[in-house]
């Protein structure tokens, strides 16, 4: 992390500061529309450079990442995840259920989000040509869910 955002950044709080001053900075001298081309590139290029190295790769769009919004990097993200396995992860089939426990386990690590952004991200998914199957995470644990996702693409777990 140190690498990618200076040697002041040691965690995600660090992370987070230094990318609000960075999209002010964006912001300012680029205007929003400005921001939002920078933002969606870097997500779609930091998807892009971990697809590109040795394989197999597990890339996470969580978070609202996947919700890249030009049709330039919605273009570069689909070409990028051609033939590869997408895999949306959501709490619950029903959104507000999803809001409700994303909330929850955000404030149960400290970290916030507005309910707004959860339900923007959950709604504005990646397009659906591009995920290969959703499984539901419910209240399983991390272990649950890895099988839960090995059985969804028909793959095994490695032996422990």
């Amino acid at each position: 992390m140190a690498q990618r955002f200076g040697p002041e950044a040691r965690d995600d709080r660090d992370r987070h500061r230094y990318l609000t001053r960075l999209r002010a900075v964006l912001v300012d001298t680029h205007g929003r529309r400005g921001w939002r081309e920078t933002w969606d590139a870097m997500r779609v290029q930091a998807a892009v450079a971990a697809l590109e190295g040795p394989g197999p790769a597990v890339i996470d769009l969580g978070a609202g990442h996947a919700t890249v919004e030009t049709p330039e990097s919605q273009e570069r993200l689909a070409q990028a995840l051609a033939g590869c396995a997408v895999v949306w992860l959501q709490p619950w089939p029903a959104v507000e259920d999803s809001v409700a426990a994303l909330l929850a386990r955000l404030e149960a690590v400290g970290r916030r989000a507005s309910p707004e952004a959860l339900r923007y991200a959950l709604n504005h998914r990646l397009p659906p040509r591009l995920c290969t199957c959703t499984v539901y995470t419910e209240d399983k644990g991390p272990g649950a869910v890895a099988e839960a996702v090995c059985e969804a693409l028909g793959i095994s777990l490695p032996p422990r």
